[in-house]
């Protein structure tokens, strides 16, 4: 009789992969919603004008919240884009808002999101 060959050893066990951690929800600007427009052929001041709306009307949301008083709107709006102009490529988007300032402030109070607003605003595409 032959002797048996001798048995081969397993190959190591792979490790999982980690778990990908759950993504924080997100501002009023929407679940997940991005934070530059994501249709292509947007320029750069576009892009720009985008982010500085969404961000700026989220900090008014975080001063004021829920507020339905127009002047408290209007003066955190100020406060914001006075804050946010020290970076230079929010002026634009500033001076564009400031343009049509009541009716963004209108759209706020009727419970639009910012996402909603930017894009009234024609400051997101």
């Amino acid at each position: 009789a032959t002797p048996a060959a001798p048995a081969t050893p397993a190959a190591p066990a792979t490790p999982a992969a980690p778990a990908t951690p759950a993504t924080p929800a997100a501002p009023s600007g929407g679940a997940g919603a991005p934070l530059a427009p994501t249709k292509t052929g947007a320029s750069a001041s576009d892009i720009e004008d985008c982010v500085a709306c969404r961000f700026i009307w989220l900090q008014v949301e975080l001063k004021v919240g829920n507020d339905q008083i127009e002047e408290n709107i209007y003066d955190a709006f100020t406060q914001s884009c006075i804050e946010g102009q020290k970076a230079p490529i929010f002026y634009p988007a500033c001076e564009d808002m400031f343009d049509d300032v009541y009716g963004m402030i209108g759209d706020y109070m009727e419970g639009r999101t910012v996402n909603q607003m930017c894009e009234a605003a024609k400051l997101c595409r």
